[in-house]
């Protein structure tokens, strides 16, 4: 879990999808865990029969890049993701307790995204406004 005092980064990511899991119910959505690695973490649905492919994204370092958080894809984070691939982002900072969710269109291909955006993506309705898919 620790490591000289710095969370493991396996150990944070599961904090990730727990807190994401957690803020979906909170906001009236379903959640479903995909058994197959295809791109996303979690899948939320509606009422509406509506879904939505998440990917969460976590931090637990206070460290140098404590103001932003990698959204990249891949080993080598220099893969982006599009909105064929998810729809959107939910980041977590294990630390601090800042959530936010994020749809893949407002990040236009970049790697990064600022823990300072947070307040502008903290209403986890943004879902209903993607584009969504029916089942």
């Amino acid at each position: 879990m620790f490591c000289n005092g710095v969370l493991d980064g396996r150990f944070v990511g599961e904090i990730g999808i727990a807190v994401a899991v957690e803020r979906l119910l909170r906001a009236g959505y379903y959640v479903a865990l995909p058994i197959v690695d295809d791109g996303y973490d979690l899948i939320a649905f509606d009422d509406r029969r509506s879904y939505w492919r998440i990917q969460v994204k976590a931090t637990g370092t206070n460290g140098q890049n404590r103001n932003r958080i990698r959204i990249g894809r891949g080993k080598c984070k220099t893969k982006r993701y599009c909105s064929k691939h998810i729809d959107a982002f939910i980041c977590v900072n294990a630390r601090t307790g800042v959530v936010m969710c994020v749809p893949t269109t407002s990040v236009n291909g970049r790697g990064w995204l600022c823990w300072s955006e947070a307040r502008k993506f903290a209403d986890f309705d943004v879902l209903r406004r993607i584009k969504t898919k029916r089942c």
